[in-house]
């Protein structure tokens, strides 16, 4: 029993030290934090019955807060699982001795078990039971018909529905993570000002693979002296990390799933407001998937790390886009071309936004960097044509087909920066035609060319340039003299 008292007391202290103090309880504190397995483990009600009546589940450790007796929040959280629509996953942390304490998700628990009118273990050992033991629904918004109901007076249908339904757990195991302190994590979860977000940075950081999150990293103390969200004496929360880490998804959304790349994506969504066309990410769940699965599958994981290359890639042509003269100071100059291309409106008190950084991906991502060397102030123009066109709108009201011409101007732009695919191919009597043409000369080395040489078919201007496949702008060249060249795109 002193153990318990010494356990509570050292909780509470350490609680009442964050609320009074200015500690900085981010995420960085957990970067060595391992997690089992990242993908969160489903388990049923009737699962977590049994293990509590085995004593190896505690739902309320020594530093959680009391119970909250909110009898309409509890019914619709049961609302929720007959209906089949998923709760958000709870931190569990697995002590030594193989209890499974309930770092954070507590009242879900207690909401499902004082419905169910079940007993649990509470912080001194003891079974007891919830609050609002055995509460009646009240207030359901979609299923009324089931207000005034307990669980005994359901139907069998029902109850079973509400004991098999899965709920989500992440693990932390305590062998895995021998310095793990829940009762941080209990803190930045559960306490003002920062509360942890679901699929956040913050989040990803605890247990995403330390390779995935060491590369994005990477790429922040690269670039976020001038490519930010927030500057970093306001980014307490990650905020310029998860920018990367959208922008590293959009990079691969693009190269590993299928579909029409001439249309707009199906992983973005575009939105007309007062302010603006924006576009934006569809799903960031979606984000939290493909980062749980590179974490447990190693192929998935080299895909997400070749786009964390692709997105260091497009951030190195974003710079020669925005850089048009010798300069001094590089991240201040870049810092600014890059408010000024996003604040087109010229507000006096201007922040980025994310969607400025999404429309800003999808705008330059295709154009390869061979294209930029050649047209870089041509590109920097049409760049600020187009977030002049998307921020100066009508209502909806006046012009409710602005999308539409949104697209059609998008279309048009594609055009213009997109390589061509090489598809025109010579037959043998076409090359000797050309090689005629040509007095049998290479247009590379000016040394002869003939039909029995290890030919290549080169184009003129490169596609990479904006060059067109077509029979005019090829030319035949020693297979030599091409490599020697080199392939630009």
């Amino acid at each position: 029993m002193t153990f318990i008292y010494q356990a509570i007391h050292h909780s509470e202290k350490k609680i009442k030290d964050y609320k009074e103090s200015t500690i900085d309880f981010s995420f960085d504190n957990f970067d060595n934090l391992r997690i089992d397995k990242p993908e969160p483990i489903p388990h049923t009600i009737d699962d977590i019955c049994r293990m509590m009546l085995r004593g190896k589940f505690l739902v309320r450790p020594v530093y959680q807060r009391g119970e909250v007796i909110n009898k309409i929040k509890s019914s619709a959280i049961i609302e929720s699982i007959v209906l089949g629509i998923k709760l958000p996953p709870m931190f569990i942390f697995q002590r030594e001795d193989g209890i499974f304490e309930v770092i954070d998700g507590q009242q879900r628990i207690l909401s499902i078990l004082g419905f169910m009118d079940q007993d649990f273990i509470d912080e001194k050992g003891n079974r007891v039971k919830s609050e609002k033991s055995g509460y009646k629904l009240t207030k359901l918004k979609i299923l009324d018909n089931l207000n005034g109901l307990s669980f005994e007076e359901l139907e069998e249908e029902l109850k079973d529905s509400i004991y098999d339904f899965p709920l989500s757990f992440i693990m932390i195991d305590s062998k895995l993570n021998p310095e793990f302190d829940p009762v941080d994590l209990f803190i930045r979860l559960n306490n003002r000002p920062y509360p942890i977000k679901e699929n956040s940075f913050e989040m990803w950081n605890s247990y995403v693979d330390k390779d995935i999150i060491d590369g994005i990293k990477g790429l922040v103390s690269k670039y976020d002296n001038w490519f930010y969200h927030l500057q970093r004496k306001n980014d307490n929360r990650m905020k310029n990390e998860e920018l990367y880490t959208i922008f590293v998804y959009l990079e691969y959304k693009y190269e590993f799933t299928d579909f029409d790349t001439d249309s707009f994506y199906p992983f973005l969504d575009i939105h007309h407001k007062s302010t603006g066309l924006y576009i934006r990410v569809k799903s960031k769940l979606d984000i939290t998937k493909i980062l749980n699965t590179a974490t447990i599958d190693s192929k998935e994981k080299q895909n997400f790390e070749r786009s964390i290359r692709s997105t260091d890639t497009l951030l190195k042509k974003l710079k020669m886009i925005l850089i048009e003269n010798d300069i001094d100071n590089e991240d201040e100059y870049l810092a600014a071309e890059l408010t000024l291309l996003f604040n087109v409106k010229k507000q006096k008190w201007y922040s980025r936004t994310l969607q400025d950084f999404y429309t800003l991906w999808y705008l330059i991502h295709f154009i390869n960097q061979e294209r930029i060397i050649s047209d870089r102030s041509i590109i920097k123009k049409d760049l600020l044509s187009l977030f002049e066109s998307i921020k100066n709108v009508q209502s909806r009201e006046e012009n409710p087909n602005q999308i539409k011409e949104f697209h059609e101007k998008i279309s048009e732009y594609k055009k213009k920066y997109k390589k061509v695919d090489r598809k025109i191919s010579l037959s043998k009597e076409e090359i000797i035609e050309l090689l005629k043409k040509q007095d049998n000369l290479c247009p590379i080395c000016k040394n002869k060319l003939l039909i029995n040489d290890e030919i290549h078919i080169d184009h003129i201007l490169p596609l990479a340039q904006g060059g067109k496949d077509r029979f005019l702008n090829l030319q035949a060249v020693h297979k030599y003299c091409n490599l020697k060249k080199g392939s630009k795109k």
